[in-house]
């Protein structure tokens, strides 16, 4: 992320997905810095000490990047809960398909069942689809998920809708969601195991920092008059 702040080369992207205009975005980053550039103002004023201005500029700086900052966040949050939930709707998807019939029926029996913000992008795909049947628009609602399965599976729903839901297709499409929801599984166990993990040692650097802080305080104590004494003799 760090490097993605610096260069912000996905800035077009981002606020077309989330649908910013450029010019409005770039007022708020512009707001932001000069509010966090007047409030340390004020601060180095009241402490007095005047060479503290010289950080205002890099203070501007980290105001004006906050609110991309704030979109690569959501973005990437948002990334993360579609990869979770995809497998879900294409559970769910295959689930409705014999008693809906059609693609487009399924996909509005499914929504219902589809969390978000997977949601809305379902929404908008169905928007999309219920005059205008065309790829381009499976294709936005992979991209809206952002994975690289979300492209395969799409092309393979619109190729459902084109021209029917052949038997062998489906049940590839099965296999292929048992497929990535164990995938997924697997990264949540990991996820979890590594979170553990980190909590275990968390209480180990605690006590690490009071021991280290205790004795510190026992150093200052110890060699405190010593030191008191020998200022007095010099």
């Amino acid at each position: 992320m760090f490097f993605e702040l610096i260069n912000e080369s996905r800035l077009n992207e981002h606020l077309a997905y989330f649908k910013k205009e450029k010019k409005d975005f770039l007022k708020v980053r512009i707001l932001y810095g000069i509010i966090l550039t007047l409030i340390a103002a004020m601060m180095i004023y009241m402490m007095g000490n005047q060479l503290y201005y010289l950080a205002l500029p890099v203070l501007f700086v980290i105001g004006f990047k906050y609110p991309y900052y704030n979109i690569v966040k959501n973005k990437r949050r948002i990334d993360n809960d579609n990869s979770y939930l995809f497998p879900e709707f294409l559970g769910s998807f295959i689930g409705f398909i014999p008693s809906s019939g059609n693609v487009y029926q399924t996909l509005v029996a499914t929504l219902a069942y589809t969390k978000e913000p997977l949601r809305t992008g379902l929404e908008e795909l169905i928007a999309k689809i219920e005059d205008d049947n065309r790829r381009e628009h499976y294709m936005d609602f992979a991209d809206y998920i952002d994975t690289n399965e979300a492209y395969m599976v799409m092309d393979m729903i619109y190729q459902f809708s084109e021209f029917g839901i052949k038997k062998e297709p489906l049940k590839e499409l099965e296999r292929f969601v048992m497929d990535l929801e164990s995938n997924k599984q697997e990264e949540v166990i990991t996820k979890k195991m590594n979170d553990m993990e980190y909590l275990g040692f968390l209480p180990i650097f605690i006590s690490m920092y009071l021991v280290m802080g205790f004795l510190v305080v026992m150093i200052i104590k110890l060699f405190g008059p010593v030191m008191g004494s020998l200022n007095i003799g010099g």
